[in-house]
């Protein structure tokens, strides 16, 4: 308010404005296109990147998981994901670190990956290429059965519980 009249001042336009581009200005870093309260609806484009490696979806949950919690469906039919309880349980997902894209965004719940790399709670040793299945307590563990979820895509011979990097199939 410049003259000092109250109130705030509107503008109002009598065309759309156009742009042929939006370009991010400054150092390379984090920028955004939208808010979380005003989206655009559909964006169309030729190809993109991500810094992370994971495909995620929203499901409501039982309670709080750290990354890489072993997922499962819930058998409650209040919310939709829990930790796994049963070795060998089909397994949803694991809960992600940094999703590249996350499905569902407006859901309440963990962002649990479907697809792509991630760290795992495993107990007991892995290798390099094993297969996982579930165990109880949303943890992973070496097994090559129809129900494996990943692949380890490092080794660690420790027996007690770690965080190993995976590829979730």
């Amino acid at each position: 308010n410049v003259d000092g009249q109250a109130g705030d001042p509107t503008i109002a336009l009598t065309l759309a404005p156009t742009v042929s581009s939006i370009t991010k200005t400054g150092t390379n870093g984090a920028g955004d296109i939208g808010q979380t309260g005003n989206r655009f609806a559909v964006i169309y484009g030729t190809s993109t990147s991500a810094r992370y490696a994971d495909l995620a979806e929203r499901y409501t949950a039982d309670g709080e998981y750290d990354p890489g919690t072993v997922m499962v469906v819930s058998l409650s039919d209040h919310v939709d994901s829990t930790a796994s309880f049963r070795v060998g349980q089909r397994v949803l997902g694991v809960v992600s670190t940094n999703p590249a894209h996350i499905m569902n965004d407006e859901c309440d719940g963990p962002a649990i990956a479907l697809r792509g790399r991630v760290p795992v709670k495993v107990v007991g040793p892995i290798h390099k290429g094993d297969a996982l299945i579930c165990n109880q307590d949303g943890k992973g563990i070496a097994g090559d059965t129809v129900n494996s979820f990943a692949i380890a895509l490092e080794t660690n011979l420790e027996a007690g519980v770690k965080l190993v990097e995976c590829v979730i199939l």
